[in-house]
């Protein structure tokens, strides 16, 4: 059987050249720190080549529009290995730990810059879709190997296995509700609030 290619992977490959993990990671963080400084709309391709002393055609062959620059700023490079926690077989302590890198990335500076108008992006640049994608599927499947290690541990009910898409969508909604739409936002993340509501809708009691 012939795997399905990577679009990503395969616009990596174009061009033939080998790609300077170095320098995508200096550009990258050049284009963090712009967004800090800047905000999305006022960062430009050219400011970036100066912070970099590359010419503009050297970020075009990697990212040849703007929002897909800084979807990989943000959502970890062209082949994101997303840093979340591994599972311990006690479900409380891994949906909190889940809670809390979830909460920390949306509060990144860069990322509270950038995603609003990233999400707009969406609708029209496939590239941003795929990578903003893939970090959910990366949770996704995080929480689903989370709560298989918790079945086996004996410290959830079988029922939950089935659970790992609407857990992954409570994590990312909740996290995104309170950095971005909270017209009053906490002094203190609510990790431990959220986690009690979110293990109350896996088990189906309020405990």
């Amino acid at each position: 059987m012939t795997a399905t290619a990577d679009p990503l992977t395969e616009r990596r490959g174009a061009g033939g050249r080998p790609r300077n993990a170095a320098l995508d990671g200096l550009i990258l963080e050049a284009v963090r720190d712009l967004l800090v400084e800047s905000g999305y709309h006022a960062l430009s391709v050219q400011e970036v080549t100066r912070r970099c002393n590359v010419h503009v055609r050297t970020i075009a062959r990697r990212w040849p529009t703007k929002a897909e620059l800084v979807t990989a700023a943000i959502a970890g490079g062209d082949d994101p290995r997303t840093n979340l926690p591994a599972a311990t077989g006690r479900l409380r302590d891994d949906v909190r730990a889940l809670v809390e890198v979830s909460l920390e990335y949306l509060g990144r500076p860069a990322t509270r810059t950038a995603m609003p108008a990233l999400m707009a992006e969406m609708r029209t640049n496939q590239q941003v879709a795929l990578r903003l994608q893939r970090r959910q599927k990366d949770l996704r499947a995080a929480v689903q190997h989370m709560l298989e290690c918790a079945v086996e541990s004996g410290d959830a009910p079988n029922h939950v296995r089935h659970t790992s898409s609407h857990v992954s969508n409570l994590i990312t909604g909740a996290a995104f509700s309170v950095q971005f739409m909270d017209p009053d936002p906490p002094t203190k993340l609510p990790v431990d609030e959220l986690t009690h509501l979110i293990l109350a809708a896996i088990l189906g009691v309020s405990s």
